[in-house]
């Protein structure tokens, strides 16, 4: 069984597109999913990608004509 490797917070910031200091406070704060190894903090890419996913804005089904994407 293989674990998924933890990464630093410059990894995940720039994974994000996020300052590193957004990050770590966000991190502390219990709002970002990580883990405290000692002093530093890791995080885990795929529940960072399962994060983001939960703050998708808008309705990727509505068009800007506000249709429904079908001709008729």
């Amino acid at each position: 069984m293989s674990a998924e490797r933890l990464v630093p917070i410059e990894q995940a910031a720039e994974f994000l597109g996020v300052p590193t200091s957004w990050l770590y406070d966000q991190a502390a704060r219990g709002k970002v999913p990580s883990y405290k190894v000692g002093k530093y903090r890791r995080f885990r890419v795929s529940e960072l990608e399962a994060w983001i996913s939960t703050r998708r804005e808008g309705d990727p089904l509505v068009t800007s004509h506000g249709g429904d994407g079908n001709s008729r």
